[in-house]
């Protein structure tokens, strides 16, 4: 058919014989139709021929060759190989796991091969001949006499000696019994099983030497270790070390040994036991006894040692011994200590904790029953020699129990010494009292005994006997005398008693002053204290005695009273009447003497210092100070005065400071006089 133009057809067109087309200039026929993805039909070239042969070529280089009709071939597997087919097109070839019985694939364990690209090497040690190696290999040959291999029974097939030049150089080979000559050095770690015997008929040897050449802080190790292949348990051996020689029979016996023991075998817990052991004999029969004996605690993180064997052994210490733990207990029946140096032995006990507490020596008696009273309860006794080099006892220090009795106890301490004939008689006795707090003490021995005191004696009780009297009180200076034949006077007390007597005296004379509002202190003016009009402000207004203090110009010195003999101011006795208001007083008296350093400069212009020493304030009665009168009294108090001193009355309005009123006071003044009588 031939169309012009074009011509689009949306259904299906089918052709019932062949299609040809036309104006196609192909000589040969190499080419195929195809269809683009949006269905245009192009030519495209193909591949010169066709399949004409299939052929498979095998390793052995055989061929296999199929070239008419279709390909077929049969892929099969073999002794270790399977081959499937999965799906339509896939040949599976899967190699079957090897075993011992047949053929397959096998890796190599890595514990005793190692592959590197494709190649397989032995690793060092890989093969463990115990399990690999069966018969018997000899040990001349390397082996371990017990196993060898199954391909070379070297038993049976080496004979002759086994050149030294075909054995490893660095390993022994033994064949029973091997001597070794010269030096031999084994390298790394050396196992050797059963017994090991290290002899030699010279002198001094065999000489065996532990050394380590590295350059560190460590050193050599000999360790002995058990493993019992089984859980350890307490009082296990470990190991020990035992030194044999001839007896006198020349029998090979035991002469010491160190022991090593499991004493505590509990996990994380564990402790050990080491003891040190000599041969000893009782007169028959000699067995290893326990001299040093370690003991470490699986509790406690401390290590118990006991020392010695048998209660009569002797342990020596030569130097220095230090102990340091909390305590330490020697159960014997003595202790000595000797020196034959001057002045020793000593025996130290020091406390060097920074607290107020010292060191301490207790002696103790356990009875193991009831304490009775009077038994001895601990002794000091000194010993030396006598003209002959005979021992004597010249002294001791015993205490003893006085009372035993629960919540009563009370004790006996006394001090004996040697008293001409050698017996031992006691200068000093302390024994606890009938009462809390109280010792009794007896000094001396016989009548003619001397008790000297070197110093001051202080006696605080209430009795003190002489030729059995009993002194029961000391009279002192200013006590009430009392009259019996129980107390004695210090000479102070005999002085004021019998020496000392005192005429009484008064001085009277009366003053009026305005008060300041400053609260100051006011004394007489230039006309002294026999004018009534007081006037002079003396710029003070405290009213404590020994402290308060006044600075009274020259030009009023003489306005007080200047005392003619030496005598004692014991107080004083005042009237008063505020005629102004209704304020409290106060009236004093100011002291210028050489002890209180204060004085009179007579001749200079210095002023004169007064120092307050006695006061009082008013007292109404409770009543009104205005225009009433009231009283003031001072006594006891005792200022001593020198023939020449002065004091200075004095007037002011009762603790006021400042602000007080300008009252009118009027005063009279009675002063006590104590004269002594010569």
């Amino acid at each position: 058919m031939r169309w012009i133009g074009q011509l689009i057809y949306d259904k299906i067109a089918r052709f019932r014989n062949d299609v040809y087309l036309t104006g196609v200039s192909e000589s040969a026929q190499d080419h195929v139709v195809g269809i683009d993805a949006n269905g245009k039909l192009y030519k495209q070239d193909v591949a010169a021929g066709d399949i004409t042969a299939v052929s498979f070529t095998g390793d052995d280089s055989q061929t296999i060759t199929d070239s008419a009709g279709s390909a077929d071939f049969t892929v099969t597997g073999g002794t270790g190989i399977s081959c499937f087919v999965s799906g339509s097109n896939v040949i599976n070839v899967d190699g079957t796991n090897a075993s011992t019985s047949a053929k397959g694939v096998a890796s190599f364990s890595s514990d005793n091969f190692a592959v590197s690209s494709g190649a397989v090497t032995i690793k060092s040690g890989g093969v463990d001949l115990t399990d690999e190696v069966t018969g018997t290999l000899p040990i001349a040959n390397g082996g371990t006499g017990s196993t060898s291999t199954t391909y070379c029974d070297l038993t049976a097939n080496v004979t002759g000696v086994l050149p030294s030049a075909n054995m490893d150089a660095d390993t022994a080979h033994l064949s029973g019994v091997q001597t070794f000559t010269g030096s031999k050095v084994f390298q790394s770690s050396t196992t050797f099983q059963e017994n090991v015997f290290i002899e030699s008929s010279d002198a001094g040897k065999p000489f065996v030497t532990i050394k380590t050449t590295a350059n560190s802080t460590s050193g050599s190790t000999l360790q002995l270790e058990k493993d019992k292949g089984a859980a350890g348990a307490d009082g296990d051996d470990i190991a020990n070390i035992t030194w044999r020689a001839d007896n006198a029979a020349q029998e090979l016996t035991n002469f010491s040994r160190i022991l090593g023991e499991v004493a505590t075998a509990a996990d994380t817990d564990e402790a050990g036991k080491l003891s040190f052991q000599i041969a000893a004999s009782n007169g028959s029969t000699s067995n290893l006894r326990d001299t040093i004996v370690l003991t470490g605690s699986g509790a406690n993180d401390i290590v118990d040692v006991s020392v010695g064997y048998g209660a009569t052994s002797t342990t020596t210490v030569n130097g220095i011994l230090n102990v340091s733990g909390a305590s330490s207990t020697f159960d014997c029946d003595t202790v000595t200590f000797q020196s034959s140096n001057a002045d020793d032995p000593k025996i130290v006990i020091q406390n060097n904790t920074n607290d107020n507490q010292g060191a301490r020596l207790q002696l103790k008696k356990n009875r193991g029953a009831a304490q009775v009273n009077g038994d001895n309860i601990a002794e000091f006794g000194m010993f030396g020699e006598d003209s002959n080099q005979n021992q004597a006892q010249y002294g001791k220090i015993l205490v003893k129990s006085n009372e035993v009795t629960d919540g009563q106890e009370s004790g006996d301490f006394r001090v004996q010494v040697a008293a001409h004939d050698g017996t031992l008689t006691q200068g000093l006795k302390l024994v606890g009292g009938s009462e809390s707090g109280e010792v009794d003490v007896e000094i001396g021995a016989g009548t003619s005994s001397v008790t000297t005191i070197t110093g001051d004696l202080t006696v605080s009780g209430s009795d003190l006997t002489f030729d059995s009297v009993a002194l029961t009180a000391i009279q002192t200076s200013g006590e009430t005398f009392a009259d019996n034949d129980t107390s004695v006077m210090t000479s102070a007390a005999i002085d004021d008693r019998i020496n000392a007597k005192y005429a009484s005296s008064t001085i009277s004379f009366t003053g009026q002053s305005t008060m300041l509002s400053s609260g100051n202190w006011v004394m007489p003016g230039k006309p002294g204290i026999s004018s009534h009009t007081w006037n002079k402000d003396i710029s003070v207004n405290t009213e404590t005695n020994d402290s308060t203090t006044a600075v009274i110009p020259r030009q009023w010195g003489h306005a007080g009273v200047r005392m003619p003999n030496a005598c004692i101011i014991d107080g004083m006795s005042c009237a008063i009447v505020n005629a102004g208001g209704n304020r409290q007083v106060t009236l004093g008296l100011f002291f210028a003497r050489a002890s209180d350093s204060t004085n009179v400069d007579w001749g200079t212009t210095n002023d004169i210092g007064a120092k307050l020493q006695i006061h009082a304030d008013a007292n109404n009665e409770s009543g009104s100070y205005s225009n009433r009168p009231a009283h003031a009294e001072v006594t006891g108090s005792n200022i001593a005065m020198a023939a020449g001193d002065m004091f200075y009355p004095a007037i002011k309005l009762t603790g006021v400071t400042s602000g007080g009123n300008a009252d009118n006071v009027y005063a009279s003044f009675t002063v006590h006089v104590k004269t002594l009588i010569s």
